[in-house]
């Protein structure tokens, strides 16, 4: 499923540049965009700094997924045929009506995310516009092993290092790569670390 949906994230963009291009474009500009939002009707920033109450928003379907996943039966059979799918099979769940339903739970709270963007940030849709925001987070995700709370800490870790290079490559000159390797250094390590720890149990186990 994973790779399926990466591949489907290229349909996805292909699509939303043709509804831009030839649907919602902005008649008064030569640029392929969407007409501009006004800024007053933005989403409010906060405590008059540049995060936008989108974070809000976020971080409270973060919660309710957890709690969708950890404390409803619901979640439960998600987990299951995640773990097992032929389990599942066998224990009577209807594993197809249960994929698509993630398929458009993630489609629904992905593009909440981009509406985000789009109405506290950008202001507008571009062609081509492909900011690819859920490759950067899935590792966050599989490190955090799935805990909605973890993933937030995991993000905002990202976040730091992402920000903070590229601070540091305009007012130090460090190349814009320093980023990129600094997080793979990272992930690297927090992905050791998770290895190491399957291996330690699973010795304790035998």
């Amino acid at each position: 499923e994973i790779i399926t949906t990466l591949m489907m994230t290229f349909l996805g963009t292909s699509l939303a540049n043709v509804l831009v291009k030839l649907v919602f474009r902005d008649p008064g500009t030569t640029v392929p965009q969407t007409r501009t939002l006004p800024v007053e009707d933005r989403l409010p920033r906060l405590f008059d700094t540049t995060i936008t109450s989108g974070l809000v928003l976020g971080l409270a379907a973060i919660i309710i997924v957890h709690l969708v996943m950890t404390r409803t039966a619901f979640g439960l059979k998600l987990r299951i045929v995640g773990a097992n799918p032929r389990a599942a099979v066998h224990a009577g769940l209807g594993v197809p009506g249960l994929t698509v339903a993630v398929f458009a739970i993630s489609a629904g709270l992905a593009g909440l995310a981009g509406a985000v963007d789009i109405i506290a940030v950008q202001g507008n849709v571009r062609a081509d516009w492909n900011p690819a925001y859920g490759l950067a987070v899935i590792p966050a995700v599989f490190l955090a092993r799935m805990n909605g709370f973890a993933a937030i800490g995991f993000v905002f870790l990202l976040s730091v290092l992402s920000i903070g290079g590229e601070s540091a490559a305009r007012r130090l000159g460090v190349p814009n790569h320093f980023t990129l390797v600094l997080v793979s250094i990272v992930l690297i390590v927090l992905a050791l670390a998770e290895y190491v720890d399957h291996r330690y149990n699973q010795s304790r186990k035998a």
